[in-house]
């Protein structure tokens, strides 16, 4: 809305003009839409209008300073925005009337009566035609907009809380610089993700679980799996946003698609990010020979051999990004590290310790990739970096080969005990409130997507199901912006859910169906395939979920919130339909290893 103070309305139809303003250059009446601009004087908001476009045309707005040469956005007669100089004051689709409003609040960045051109950029559906130019307009006293928020989410790999001392780990990692966000950050206590790689990578991007995808457990590189191109990624979200033309990359692990797959190496590309750069899959697993010094990489679509230590080169491409990304910016970094294989890493990222026993090989790689991190979040530069949110989380928990007591194999990755599920998650910079503290709510990677679409300005209501336009899109996720402010807010959520399914698809899953549901104090896993059940309660302090109290009866406490969470699990997965396209069917068994037995077969 307009504030106080405003010189009113400029206001350039077809033909008319406010006397009040200065008068703009020269355009032909027929060249594009109607433009309206409130000028304004320093501070408050700005209401651009568009009119008379095409009905769902993309439409930009960009201001910038006068220019008569350069490389402009569309044809505008002596004057134009210039490409390098242009600000986005906001990007949307018209709606059905060929109409489109944003209301920006500004800044002091441009001293009263600076003259600013505004400029409306609309896309119409005529393929030899990408651009036509609204009306030019100057405003007095108008001021540049704020850059929209920058978002950073590194993804670590097989790294559970064990790992950390953030998360009281008697084992740690020696990691600075993610104990440092933790320190001037949000570290939520309670996080759950998925047992293995790929749902987990699925959740994340999607904002859902995998049964509304069809995708509940890895894949072998032979087989013909990928995210549907249905289905909404970060990066298509963030370009949604009314208010901000948003760019991304990608960078590391993708493990969303397979080179088999329908879109193979293009896979990242055709779901919205604007460059990739990293290991497709696995360096060992879908990459036979491969090594963190001697892999594969995939740049956009392109397959070369590279030499490099994987942390040290996904981490060059971020720095790199940083340095040339048009803010605001989505920046996706997915170490490899600490998944297989379990190489040393170069000793120069390593402190000057000796780290030795169960597991340390997992611990150095941990210690070189926060190393790593320190060096790409020192790169961003201050300016910038106070527009930044970063978020550090994990895909998993540890491999059952490289976790130490009080943890056990038996509840790692690869399961729904916390051991497979519990990950770190740590948010810091912009978004965050209240630095140095601690949530205890309970949260799922699925939260991140509706985070990110709050803190971007897109209204989650608005989004259209996979595969139906007239159906709002299901997601599983709450925004943790609320929490980000004041970590003591409870979410609206009370429970989390996982699972793990195979074979990939809208089944019967015969090779695996594994669900769980745990609140604050119960947890529930369901066996659908063996027809077991196993319940625990959580006593605090204590490292896991504890013996399996159902084969020792249960006390009037504990059957209540027995019943609760098999009450919430039926609910859960009463809501959980497939919205997807279909999917093709496997070429085989799942290549990964399902859980053991818990180890815990009697009461006390």
């Amino acid at each position: 809305m307009a504030t106080a103070g405003l010189a009113g309305m400029l206001w350039w139809g077809l033909g008319c003009t406010d006397p009040q303003a200065v008068s703009p250059s020269p355009v032909e009446p027929a060249r594009g839409p109607d433009l309206q601009v409130t000028e304004l004087v320093e501070g408050g908001s700005i209401d651009v209008r568009v009119g008379s476009a095409a009905p769902r045309a993309r439409v930009r707005v960009y201001f910038g300073d006068r220019t008569g040469s350069g490389p402009c956005f569309g044809e505008a007669g002596d004057t134009c925005v210039s490409v390098e100089d242009a600000g986005v004051l906001g990007t949307g689709t018209t709606d059905e009337d060929g109409s489109w409003f944003v209301s920006v609040p500004l800044t002091a960045a441009q001293s009263a009566g600076t003259p600013l051109v505004f400029q409306a950029v609309v896309d119409l559906p005529v393929p030899t035609v990408s651009n036509v130019v609204s009306r030019v307009v100057e405003a007095a006293g108008t001021t540049a907009g704020p850059k929209g928020p920058n978002l950073l989410v590194v993804l670590f790999d097989d790294v559970g809380i064990d790992k950390l001392a953030a998360y009281g780990s008697p084992t740690p990692a020696h990691t600075p610089t993610l104990d440092r966000l933790a320190a001037t950050g949000v570290t939520f206590d309670v996080a759950y993700s998925r047992p293995v790689c790929s749902p987990a990578r699925i959740a994340l991007q999607t904002g859902r679980h995998g049964r509304r995808t069809g995708l509940g457990i890895n894949w072998k590189p032979e087989d013909p799996w990928q995210l549907g191109l249905e289905q909404l990624t970060l990066a298509e979200l963030v370009a949604l946003s009314p208010t901000f033309d948003y760019s991304s990359a990608y960078l590391g692990k993708w493990h969303l698609g397979a080179a088999r797959a329908a879109s193979g190496f293009d896979h990242p590309l055709r779901q919205g990010y604007d460059s990739y750069a990293g290991s497709f899959g696995n360096l060992d697993v879908d990459d036979a020979g491969g090594s963190y010094f001697d892999w594969e990489k995939v740049v956009d679509g392109r397959e070369v051999r590279t030499r490099t230590y994987a942390t040290t080169d996904t981490i060059d491409d971020a720095i790199t990004q940083l340095g040339t990304l048009q803010e605001p910016w989505l920046l996706m970094v997915s170490l490899n590290a600490a998944h297989q294989p379990w190489e040393p890493p170069p000793r120069s990222l390593l402190p000057m310790r000796n780290d030795e026993g169960a597991g340390y090989i997992t611990r150095q790689i941990v210690s070189a990739a926060d190393t790593e991190l320190g060096r790409m979040v020192e790169a961003i530069p201050e300016g910038m970096a106070s527009r930044t949110t970063i978020f550090v989380t994990s895909d998993n928990g540890t491999h059952y080969s490289q976790v130490q007591p009080p943890y056990t194999a038996a509840r790692s990755k690869a399961t729904l005990f916390d051991g497979g599920l519990r990950v770190p998650l740590v948010v810091s910079g912009a978004a965050v409130g209240a630095p140095g503290t601690h949530s205890q709510a309970l949260v799922d990677l699925v939260d991140l997507f509706p985070t990110i679409a709050e803190l971007v300005g897109v209204d989650v209501r608005d989004l259209a199901s996979a595969t139906d336009p007239a159906v709002p899109l299901a997601l599983d996720g709450v925004s943790l912006v609320p929490q980000l402010s004041d970590p003591t807010v409870p979410t609206p959520r009370t429970s989390l859910y996982s699972e793990l399914f195979s074979p990939n698809g809208s089944g019967p899953y015969f090779e695996a169906n594994r669900q769980s549901v745990r609140d604050e104090h119960y947890k529930l896993i369901v066996d659908h395939l063996l027809g077991k059940e196993m319940f625990f309660e959580y006593v605090p302090g204590a490292s896991d979920e504890g013996p399996d109290l159902l084969p020792c009866g249960l006390s009037p406490a504990q059957q209540a919130g027995y019943e609760r969470l098999v009450a919430e699990l039926a609910r859960i997965d009463s809501e959980l339909v497939l919205d997807a396209a279909p999917l093709s069917e496997p070429l085989g068994p799942s290549p990964f290893p399902l859980e053991q037995d818990s180890g815990y077969v009697t009461c006390e």
